[in-house]
């Protein structure tokens, strides 16, 4: 558990380099860019705590339970995110073609 602690705080913390170098962005007009992965975070954890601790105190499910779910939903909702953003690369990487080619170039 720990290195993927310490892999994922790495990534995290590397993005703005990753960001300021490889897609040449400016850390000062584009902070909220950077910073946005962690008031995600932030607010995630306030809503979810407080959902979290409303269960254990009416005692709905074992506190075992509760962790297993908080895991499984955290990973299943990344991953349909993660598959949902292709659509937006589809809109644009995938027909990006179509817009230089002529009008009735493929007829």
């Amino acid at each position: 558990m720990v290195v993927i602690i310490l892999f994922f705080y790495t990534l995290l913390t590397s993005l703005p380099t990753y960001f300021a170098t490889i897609l040449t962005f400016n850390l000062r007009q584009n902070g909220f860019i950077y910073a946005l992965q962690y008031v995600a975070q932030f607010l995630m954890t306030l809503i979810f705590g407080s959902i979290t601790d409303r269960i254990r105190a009416r005692d709905i499910v074992s506190i075992t339970i509760l962790r297993k779910l908080q895991t499984i939903l955290g990973a299943v909702v990344c991953c349909i995110l993660s598959i949902g953003s292709l659509g937006l690369y589809s809109c644009g990487a995938l027909i990006s073609h179509l817009d230089v080619a002529s009008k009735d170039r493929g007829v």
